[in-house]
């Protein structure tokens, strides 16, 4: 281990990060990349190449380590669903001691993050680094090997150190002055070329001069002065060797500045079917809060663009007027299970519409209701040409929409009319998910990752297959869910199919990570263990593959045996010591891969546990609904055995044995603990033990139990 990595795991040590999470880092830092292995990273990368970093940095003077390493010693991450940091309450320290090209590449990978695709940037700088080491195919082929390690640790420590928030800000804020647009676009082929350009005029160019078109490559530039690179982009030059950086638009060399913007002649443009894009879908970074900021960057006119405006907030309303609640469909099963969400429609149809809306409706809404109706018709006029309605009609029915590189028109009348039907269905489905969503991880000035694009239809046949999903079985699954939640704020291009995407996901990790709320915040809420969670930082203890997918592990951890035990009265309590439950890997435990929930009672660790099948059991029959009003007192006395803190602690645990004793029923002290009530139902239904949660009738629960021969109530 480097002496780099060594100090960096004395300093996780100091603020409680154990041994055994800090050995799941460095094994995922040198599988994937993070921030922990960045230095030694770097070092790989020149011994895989057969070359040194001067090679690719040679400006002198460019970057400052001692000033860089200062500028951002802010170390910020996620460990057991709390923020840990090096504020002045924490020992935490930054230790990595990043080289000048580690530090140059952080900060250029947080700026290619707010306008690429994470999958497009490794090609990205595969060509700008061949094009610095003029060489072949053979380097290619070595760096496409090794850069997407590093990569990811670059990312990484652009996240933990707050760059790539600030990068998304600064950038946002640039563009806003030179081209009035709210949200980022992706960047189109010509000006990846002048950001190629540009990043190797910087790392190992000469001359002190350089001139941009594109208002986002100038944006990116400004970055990286505001991280810290020595070049100047504003005033005069200060010194003879400092390197300037102009945006053109207003010189008379040059005819104007690139847009990011895909205009129609775009759709001609084969370069569009490759290099990282699929079709024209772009990814559109905008600011938390306000996704419709998305219009902004479709080149169409103005009154197209006021239109779409109009139409996504009608899109938000009609969705308000619906809900998706999760529930379960049956016991847990490790192979097949997963929570579900079923919609809830509050807006009946009350008036006659013309029989095409409603045939329009069904290809991007799950249901029919008298508001999304009433949009169409404000879209679609009794006076319109049939032929341009019958033309959407067309080209957004499912058939038409899976042929995902079809481009749609060429003709602006029906583009526009294309984009407004877009707005309309976007508006909704990000009105309707975002109940689910908590943005408690999310700093107020956080950018999220959208897809859309001029003639794009990428996100409207995940939207299509999320409307057929919930027509056709009368719910989505949580798998689902997320790979929508993952597509509309990480930017994620992987569309969901019933028969190849497994089930039990709980988590897709990515600059934006979308998690089950219960991985960073234990609930005994069942609505709660429904949601989700938005995380901008690395969550440190929940570590993927390489594709960014969590899936729910499964075990226990524990002994359980059955025994007969002469029943006693008892009043249900609360437990004598204090509980816990943090998402843990589990690798640490058994090797099983995937996510467990470790379960501690009086600082002692008790096991582990599926948190899928936690959750299935408090979405599902298990789980009894409050039946009296607040305040009410249930004294009622359960004829059963008692399984105490002592019990949990000793690592083995009885279950019932309606065998030997009829109607055995054991009883779970957790009154007032969201901890040990979500860990005994993880427990119970990991071993598929009949389970009753009690809200505030414990017979009830009781007779739940009873009637299959025994059990175990959380009271």
């Amino acid at each position: 281990m480097s002496l780099t990595i060594t100090a960096g795991v004395k300093s996780l040590l100091s603020v409680g990060i154990s041994l055994g999470d800090i050995a799941i880092i460095i094994d995922q830092g040198r599988k994937f990349g993070n921030w922990l292995r960045t230095a030694r990273l770097d070092e790989e990368l020149f011994e895989a190449i057969a070359d040194v970093s001067k090679s690719i940095l040679d400006r002198p003077g460019l970057v400052d380590v001692v000033y860089m390493s200062s500028k951002w010693s802010y170390v910020n991450f996620i460990y057991k669903g709390n923020n840990i940091n090096n504020s002045d309450r924490e020992p935490l320290k930054d230790t990595q001691n990043l080289t000048e090209f580690s530090w140059a590449m952080v900060a250029i990978i947080a700026g290619l993050d707010v306008c690429l695709p994470s999958s497009s940037v490794q090609n990205f700088l595969v060509d700008l680094f061949v094009g610095i080491l003029n060489q072949n195919e053979e380097l290619a082929e070595a760096l496409r090997v090794q850069l997407p390690t590093n990569i990811e640790s670059w990312r990484s420590a652009g996240q933990v150190r707050d760059m790539a928030r600030v990068s998304s800000v600064y950038i946002q804020k640039c563009r806003l002055k030179l081209t009035q647009e709210r949200a980022i676009p992706e960047l189109n082929q010509a000006e990846r070329g002048e950001l190629q350009a540009f990043l190797k005029w910087l790392l190992i160019g000469k001359d002190t001069q350089f001139h941009l078109l594109s208002a986002t490559v100038f944006a990116i530039a400004g970055w990286l002065k505001r991280a810290g690179l020595h070049l100047n982009t504003e005033g005069d030059q200060r010194y003879e060797t400092e390197p300037m950086v102009r945006y053109a638009s207003d010189s008379p060399l040059y005819l104007g500045s690139l847009s990011s913007k895909c205009h129609p002649s775009d759709l001609e443009d084969p370069l569009y079917a490759g290099r990282g894009l699929r079709g024209i879908s772009q990814q559109v970074t905008f600011p938390r809060g306000k996704p419709e900021l998305m219009i902004d960057t479709l080149a169409v006119d103005r009154d197209i663009t006021n239109s779409m405006f109009m139409f996504w907030e009608l899109g938000c309303r009609a969705a308000t007027k619906m809900e998706l609640i999760s529930s379960s469909l049956g016991e847990y099963d490790t192979s097949s299970s997963d929570i579900h969400y079923t919609l809830e429609d509050h807006d009946p149809v009350m008036s006659k519409f013309a029989p095409n809306l409603s045939m329009l409706a069904c290809h991007g809404f799950p249901v029919v209701t008298q508001s999304i109706l009433n949009a169409l018709e404000k879209m679609i006029p009794r006076e319109m040409d049939p032929k341009r309605a019958e033309w959407l009609q067309m080209h957004t029915a499912p058939e038409f929409l899976s042929r995902l590189r079809t481009k749609p028109s060429q003709e602006p009348e029906n583009m526009g009319l294309w984009t407004q039907y877009q707005a309309l269905v976007f508006g909704f489905y990000y009105k309707l998910l975002e109940p689910l969503i908590s943005f408690e991880h999310v700093h107020e000035e956080a950018y999220f990752r959208g897809i859309w694009g001029y003639g794009s239809k990428l996100f409207l046949v995940m939207c299509s297959q999320f409307a057929e999903g919930l027509r056709r079985d009368g719910s989505v699954s949580r798998t689902h869910l997320l790979y929508m939640l993952s597509t509309m704020y990480n930017g994620r291009q992987h569309v969901y199919s019933k028969s190849s995407s497994k089930s039990g996901l709980v988590g897709i990790i990515g600059p934006i990570s979308v998690l089950t709320l219960p991985l960073l915040r234990v609930s005994d809420i069942p609505r709660e263990l429904g949601s989700f969670m938005l995380v901008d930082l690395p969550v440190i203890d929940l570590l993927t593959e390489a594709n960014g997918e969590l899936y729910s592990g499964h075990g226990t951890g524990l002994e359980f045996f059955r025994s007969a035990k002469t029943p006693e009265e008892i009043s249900p309590h609360a437990p004598d010591k204090p509980w816990s439950v943090h998402a843990k890997m589990g690798n640490l435990f058994d090797g099983q891969p995937g996510v467990v929930m470790a379960a501690r009672c009086g600082g002692s660790l008790v096991g582990y546990f599926s948190p899928l099948a936690a959750d299935i059991t408090f979405l599902g029959a298990s789980y009894h609904v409050p039946r009296h009003e607040s305040g009410y007192v249930d004294d009622f006395k359960v004829h059963g055995y008692e399984i105490k803190d002592e019990d949990w602690q000793c690592g083995r645990v009885q279950r019932p044995s309606p065998q030997e004793l009829l109607d055995q029923i054991g009883v779970v002290h957790s009154r007032g603990c969201p901890a040990l009530r979500y860990a005994a139902a993880g427990f119970f239904a990991g071993v598929h033990e009949e389970v009753a949660i009690v809200t505030d009738d414990i017979e009830m629960a009781v007779g739940r139990v009873s009637a299959q021969d025994g059990g175990v109530i959380i009271t």
